[in-house]
């Protein structure tokens, strides 16, 4: 039996073993080597010297434990790394908006640490959606609508509730990217951070979650802490 136990307990320690193995030390500095590496679906210059954007390809991620990491090839600090959805895409107006917005941005141009671009009136305003978990569960994954395009050290924010006078109490947690070195490959790494709990007329919220320089979906997913549902509204 405590061989057995030895063995389970390897066994994770094994599979992320294999993971960072496929992180691949590649160097990238222009569009030419961003081509060639695999790494990216689509990249673009905007028509100066250095990479402005890059879309990274989720069959080069990998999964650790509850962790996305990106491989991203030494790019330059100042290109934006595009994550898709789960199918690959991205919104189908982000391409021809992304250069104008990349050209006219200076390092702290989001004051409101997002710009949602395909939103049609070009407005910050905070939208609300909806979520649910199940007793002491994650419940699956609630994304935004628009997309969320950061910049150098920019942090995002979460906000939930539960409904109230239904005894409910729930944790929940919004998700982050930082960019990182591991096994000496520069990596965006998405991240689950945790926003707290909410009860009865208690919202909780957190403004601290780092984002950086990356465009994606802003997600949420909660778990009931009672022995019922827990249902109602994420920012």
């Amino acid at each position: 039996m405590k061989k057995l136990l030895v063995y389970i307990g390897i066994v994770p320690l094994f599979v992320n073993s294999i993971a960072n193995m496929e992180l691949s030390n590649v160097k990238i500095h222009n569009a030419k080597e961003a081509r060639e590496s695999g790494l990216f679906t689509e990249h673009s210059d905007c028509g100066t010297s250095n990479l402005s954007y890059v879309v990274a390809s989720n069959d080069k991620a990998v999964q650790i434990d509850d962790e996305t990491v990106y491989n991203i090839g030494s790019i330059s600090n100042s290109t934006l790394v595009v994550i898709p959805d789960d199918n690959g895409q991205k919104p189908s107006d982000l391409t021809e908006k992304l250069c104008s917005i990349l050209k006219s941005r200076t390092q702290n141009h989001f004051s409101n640490d997002q710009n949602l671009i395909n939103n049609l009136n070009g407005s910050n305003q905070e939208r609300s959606y909806e979520w649910f978990a199940p007793p002491f569960a994650w419940r699956p994954t609630s994304k935004s609508s628009v997309y969320t395009i950061g910049n150098i050290n920019v942090k995002t924010g979460y906000k939930f509730n539960v409904t109230e006078g239904r005894n409910q109490f729930a944790y929940g947690a919004g998700r982050g990217y930082t960019r990182e070195i591991r096994n000496g490959n520069e990596v965006i790494v998405a991240k689950w951070y945790g926003i707290g709990t909410a009860r009865g007329a208690s919202a909780a919220s957190r403004r601290n979650i780092p984002w950086g320089n990356v465009a994606g979906y802003r997600a949420f997913h909660g778990k009931s802490l009672a022995p019922h549902f827990a249902i109602r509204e994420w920012q």
